[in-house]
């Protein structure tokens, strides 16, 4: 007997596929295979639009991680230039020019304590 390729297909057993498509209960061998091979291809391709749908998301969420990243990267050089400017005197002529717009509250408040 020759063996044909779609024999060897991982499909479901015959059972569980009559048990979730009843329709198909009075299906010749012929009819039963081809609906059988047809279930695994949507079920294949619905995996592949959720893999697809997945990786979208994958990739949306490591660039917004990078941004995060890179924002935390940008706040670490606004902190160290506003400790910085904080270990200096603050009072020479145009400091506010060097401190970052974040920092200025932290600095009003200083100057209001000194």
């Amino acid at each position: 007997m020759h063996s044909h390729k779609y024999t060897q297909l991982p499909l479901i057993p015959v059972e569980q596929f009559l048990a979730e498509h009843p329709e198909h209960a009075d299906a010749d061998e012929n009819a039963l295979m081809t609906a059988r091979i047809d279930h695994e291809h949507a079920e294949r391709e619905a995996l592949e639009s959720q893999r697809q749908g997945l990786l979208k998301k994958k990739l949306g969420l490591v660039a917004e991680n990078k941004k995060r990243k890179d924002d935390l990267a940008a706040l670490d050089k606004d902190l160290e230039t506003f400790i910085d400017v904080c270990t200096q005197d603050y009072r020479i002529p145009n400091y506010a020019n060097f401190v970052p717009k974040a920092a200025k509250p932290i600095i009003t408040t200083f100057e209001k304590v000194i």
